[in-house]
Parts: structure tokens; sequence; C-alpha cells
């Protein structure tokens, strides 16, 4: 019996060891091609079945408030399968949002050693960076195979996405790496490094403006000057920077078609909104939804809300509720009246828990403490414009530096 344990302990080990640089692969691949992250992060829970302790991924659990609060507001909404009338809808969304965003959390905080957690950062940078040199190679030579492999079913030179399904996510993707990489220009000891770093900074910033996803770039934007109050103290300097990103954006709406079109477009679209009623558009798909939320949500429901399974379905079947001539989409373009709708009130307290705890976060790494800060403050302006739990690259984001912070706070409490 005890040369079996023996021999088991060996093997959980030596599977630990695998899932380490497995981890760190998934970390590079996820920004990449979603597909490709599907199925390594299927193998990866496979081998996490086999070699997890058990025991202290419980105590992982209860002992760190943000990862319960993730436990918390994930199962109130599995829970909400029980007061929906589609079930079957119910059952994929609640597969999806367990196996993208609740068990990758789980894998990595359970699974990563102390370290590999500081590789997440660069890897995911590395990553940024192919795909940043391929959205180029796209918009200049207009590319639309690598190597045999079709790059995306819809960028092209006036929109340069590759790999992502939307350019809302390639947005979210950039913006989130222009944050990371501007920390590294500041904090990077090394000339040479912080060279290439700047560079990679400026190319970013003109590669989010060249594609369409509106999304990243008026986050960024709220993100940097929020991020200004909590690192500028002197009120010139304030004042200069906020100045200077207003004016990035400016030249950008000038020099760069793409953004200039997009924003005009938006205005346009807000305008006919307003004026003749009209919410066939991107931005008037987002009134739309939030007019629809307010009318479909009434007492019986506000309290638990419809069910995960019945959202999308009543979203489809009542557009009466909306303007005549509206695309609407299937879901709300809102994270925090998505939650209210399909889990009331109780399941929007456990999501902004959630934000809470992420704030809260104490960590004595400056980086660490500047990506919690960076994630928080993207993740709040994104989410009032799109339900990131409903896709998959945006739910891999949330999962992988989610536990990145939970990682790193473990290590610092163990540490001492």
């Amino acid at each position: 019996m005890n040369r079996i344990k023996l021999y088991y302990k060996s093997f959980a080990y030596h599977i630990t060891i695998a899932l380490n640089y497995l981890i760190l692969v998934f970390v590079f691949v996820f920004p990449i091609h979603y597909v490709a992250a599907k199925k390594l992060m299927a193998v990866i829970f496979a081998l996490w079945l086999f070699s997890t302790n058990y025991k202290k991924l419980y105590f992982q659990i209860v002992e760190n408030r943000f990862l319960l609060s993730i436990t918390m507001f994930v199962f109130f909404i599995a829970l909400s399968y029980f007061w929906s009338e589609n079930t079957d809808q119910a059952w994929s969304d609640i597969r999806f949002s367990f196996r993208h965003f609740y068990l990758p959390i789980l894998i990595i905080v359970s699974t990563l050693y102390h370290k590999h957690i500081r590789y997440i950062v660069p890897i995911f940078l590395v990553s940024m960076f192919i795909n940043e040199i391929i959205s180029y190679n796209m918009f200049f030579f207009d590319i639309k195979e690598l190597f045999g492999y079709k790059l995306s079913s819809f960028g092209s030179s006036l929109n340069p996405v590759v790999f992502h399904r939307s350019h809302l996510t390639y947005s979210v993707f950039v913006a989130f790496a222009i944050l990371l990489t501007g920390y590294k220009i500041f904090h990077e000891p090394h000339k040479i490094y912080r060279y290439t770093y700047i560079l990679f900074f400026i190319t970013m910033c003109i590669n989010l403006f060249l594609s369409r996803g509106r999304t990243g770039q008026f986050a960024l934007l709220l993100t940097l000057l929020f991020l200004s109050f909590h690192y500028i103290r002197s009120k010139k300097t304030l004042i200069l920077f906020n100045i200077s990103v207003v004016l990035l954006f400016c030249v950008a709406y000038f020099s760069l078609n793409t953004f200039n079109t997009r924003v005009n477009a938006m205005y346009n679209e807000t305008k006919d909104m307003f004026l003749n009623d009209n919410y066939n558009s991107s931005v008037g798909n987002r009134l739309a939804s939030i007019r629809q939320s307010h009318i479909l949500m009434d007492s019986s429901n506000i309290v638990f809300g419809v069910g995960i399974g019945d959202a999308r379905e009543i979203f489809t079947t009542n557009k009466q509720f909306i303007a005549d001539g509206t695309n609407q989409n299937q879901h709300i373009h809102n994270q925090f009246l998505s939650i209210l709708f399909i889990a009331g009130l109780v399941g929007l307290v456990f999501l902004l828990y959630i934000y809470y705890q992420l704030y809260r976060q104490n960590t004595k790494d400056h980086q660490v403490a500047f990506v919690k800060l960076a994630l928080f403050y993207l993740l709040i302006f994104i989410g009032l414009t799109e339900n990131l739990l409903n896709v998959h690259e945006t739910a891999n984001l949330q999962a992988v530096f989610f536990a990145f912070l939970i990682s790193y706070h473990n290590y610092e409490k163990t540490k001492g």
C-alpha cells in the first residue's frame, strides 16, 4: 500500500511539472487562437484531475476572498439553472462559464509554481507582439493566410484583426497589452529592453486605432485617465498627462482613417437614435439593450433574475419592446445589466463583490499592483458596453489574470 502511495505521489509530481509548462503554453496560445486554447485547456484539465490536491484546493478557495467571491458568483449563476425554463440553453451556458472562466482559474491557482507566476505577463506580451506583427502584415499587404492557415474570417487591410473572431475582443487584448507595456517602459532597468518596450508601445497604440474596435479604444482612454490619479502626485504633471492622452486620441482621429470613420459613425448613430428613434446600429443596439432589459425586468424576477437559460430567448422573442428596424443582438451589451437580468440583484451583488475583491487585493510587488488596477478599470469600462463572460477570448483573459493575481497573493502570504 505504501509503495502504491509512493508511485502515485511520484506520478502526480511529474504530471504537475508537465502542467506548469502546459499552463505557460496556454498563456501564450489563448491570445492567438481560441480553438487551440480550448483544445489545450481540455488536455490540461484531464491531467489536472489526476494530479491536484483537492483538500489543498478547498482551503485555497475558502482562505482567499477574491477566489471565494468568484466561486460564489459562478455557482449562483449555475444555480439559476433551476428557475430557467430553457434547461438545454442553461446547461450550455453553465458549461461555457466553467470551461472557459472558472476551471482555468482553479487549475492555474492550484498548479502553477511560484517561480513560474512571473512569466505570465511577459509571455502574454510576446503573444500580443506576434499578433501585432501579423496584423501589420494584413494592413500593408492584405494577407489572408499564413502557412496555409486562414487568419481571420473578416479581417482585412481595413480592419487588420488576425486570429480573433471579433475586433471587439482584439481591441480589448491590445488595450491591456498597451497598459502592461507602458508600465514596463518606466520600470525596466535595461536600456535595450526599455527601448524595445517603447517601440512596442508606439506600434501597439497605432495598431489599436487601425482596427475597428471602439470598445478597447475608449476603455483604454478612460483607464489611462483613472490610473493617472493613482500614480501621479503632482497636479501639474497630472494635468499634462491627461491632456497628452486626450491629444493622442485627437491625433489618431485626424490621422488614421479607420478610427476617424468609426468615431464619426458613433456620432451619427447616436444622433440618428435620438432624432429618428433608430436603434439599428452598434450604439443603438447597446442603448436598446438597456431599454429592453428595463422593460422586461419586473418585480417577480428582480431578486433572482430570469435564469441563465432564458435570457437569450426572451431577448430574441420580445423585440416589440424596441423601436422598429433594430437588429438587436441576442444578449444585453452590458456586463452588469446582463447579470442583473440573468440572476437578479443577488447575482449583481456577487459580481460587484468580485470587482471589489479585485480592487482590494493587497500586494507588495509594484507590477502586480499595476496589473490589478489596470485590469480593474479596463473590465469596468468594457463591461459597460459588452458582456465579457459570454465571449471565449475575454473569459480566458479574465481567468488568466485573475489567477495570476490570486497566485501571487497566495505566494506573498506563504512567504510572509
